[in-house]
């Protein structure tokens, strides 16, 4: 739980097995002159302090969330997950210890953040968030061949519906100028062609056939491959 003064913003996450909501983690931001603070009762989570006007609590899992907005002159407020992709905010007016009050909730205009994985195209997760606001991607998908090398879009102070793609590049194997997994004669042969005026070797092969590391491929490399290929100890004290 954090606070600075004039505001809060509490953010708690709990076993799922061990709750009756369907949410592992509740966010909740708003205004508090001298404490805020949240916890579960079994049935929801129940929220306190001495300013919950103008609050945006926020229901999120893995792949999904909820945000409601909702403004009180009440110091404890329980806020439960309906089941039906909305939540609602409940409080005690009469003090009876029953929370059966629901609290009119604002206008909150959210948009959708989708994370899809450049590889197979398929969409990782799936979110939520308030306008201006922003969200926590997930663990990418790894990939036999391909390293992940980061995110591509704005998942922050978001203003409209996102696509963020998960970028991978392709493992290259130093010497395999064809692609074919393996290191051999073939690719020499091939980088002796490209560079006497055959077919040019595309971005991926050029990174695989510069064997030597010198930023150029050339005759070189193709020597640097057939070293490799008949004295591997030699070709590593060469580079």
């Amino acid at each position: 739980v954090s606070m600075e003064e004039g505001s809060y913003y509490l953010s708690l996450t709990y076993n799922q097995q061990k709750k009756s909501v369907g949410f592992t983690t509740i966010s909740v931001d708003g205004k508090a002159e001298t404490y805020a603070t949240s916890s579960s009762n079994g049935n929801g989570f129940l929220v306190q302090g001495d300013n919950l006007s103008d609050s945006l609590v926020k229901f999120h899992d893995s792949s999904d969330s909820i945000v409601i907005a909702i403004s009180s002159t009440e110091n404890e407020l329980l806020i439960v997950e309906n089941g039906d992709g909305t939540a609602s905010a409940l409080a005690d007016t009469d003090n009876d210890g029953e929370f059966e009050t629901e609290i009119a909730q604002s206008t909150v205009e959210t948009h959708t953040v989708a994370f899809v994985d450049s590889v197979d195209e398929e969409i990782i997760a799936t979110y939520t968030v308030e306008h201006g606001g922003n969200v926590q991607p997930p663990e990418p998908i790894a990939h036999e061949g391909y390293t992940f090398v980061g995110w591509e879009g704005d998942y922050r102070n978001v203003k409209t519906d996102k696509y963020v793609a998960a970028i991978y590049e392709k493992d290259v194997l130093a010497g395999d100028t064809n692609g074919d997994g393996v290191v051999n004669t073939g690719d020499a042969v091939l980088i002796l062609r490209s560079v006497t005026g055959g077919e040019p070797l595309d971005e991926t092969r050029l990174i695989a056939a510069d064997m030597n590391n010198d930023g150029v491929v050339n005759t070189g490399d193709a020597v640097a491959i057939l070293i490799a290929i008949v004295s591997p100890k030699r070709s590593q004290n060469l580079n």
